[in-house]
């Protein structure tokens, strides 16, 4: 009968904020230093890309 290894995974997003794009927090830089993976992407530039939401 084999184990299973159950392990809890922690998801942080940087840089999603309204703060500028070209700078990062001391704890995004710690994150990032001490992450077992990273995955990237783009947030679109234009506002008009963004669906608005009705409050």
């Amino acid at each position: 009968m084999s184990a299973s290894v159950h392990r809890q995974a922690m998801v942080h997003f940087i840089g999603g904020g309204p703060g500028a794009p070209d700078l990062l927090t001391i704890r995004a830089a710690e994150v990032i230093a001490t992450a077992d993976a990273l995955a990237g992407g783009s947030a679109p530039t234009d506002r008009s890309e963004v669906p608005s939401v009705e409050h």
